[in-house]
């Protein structure tokens, strides 16, 4: 019942879009909030095999499908389902959940603190795929 409502839903509020941040090289500093219910879905995505329809792929799939041991396979699987296990009993009703930041990490060099006054004033800058799927808008 849990993943039949999280799937129906529309955890983005972005229609049939799901926005993104491109985490590729140079990616450091990069950050991405998230709530559990919004996590949930990709997840839940994921192991029900719906893809981006751009063929792109997500971090998520990549790193199962790179998976070469069947041993690994199943620990991740069971971590996964034991996730969106936990948040079935977390989430009621609809509810987001906590906001999750998700991060890549940027130099241990302290220059964090000259940033932190510019980056928490800065609105977030969203990424959606334009329709078609060939190119997105920030």
């Amino acid at each position: 019942r849990f993943l039949r409502e999280v799937l129906s839903s529309d955890p983005f509020l972005a229609g049939d879009e799901v926005p993104f941040v491109d985490f590729r090289p140079p990616s450091a500093g990069r950050a991405v909030a998230l709530t559990q219910r919004q996590l949930a879905f990709i997840v839940a995505n994921v192991l029900m095999g719906n893809s981006l329809a751009d063929g792109t792929g997500d971090g998520l799939s990549a790193l199962l499908s790179r998976c070469g041991r069947q041993a690994q396979k199943v620990g991740y699987l069971m971590s996964l389902l034991s996730f969106l296990a936990v948040l079935s009993q977390e989430l009621h009703a609809g509810a987001q959940g906590s906001t999750l930041i998700i991060a890549t990490p940027a130099p241990a060099d302290g220059s964090w603190r000259q940033r932190l006054d510019r980056d928490l004033d800065a609105p977030p800058t969203l990424c959606m795929r334009q329709q078609g799927g060939e190119s997105f808008s920030c």
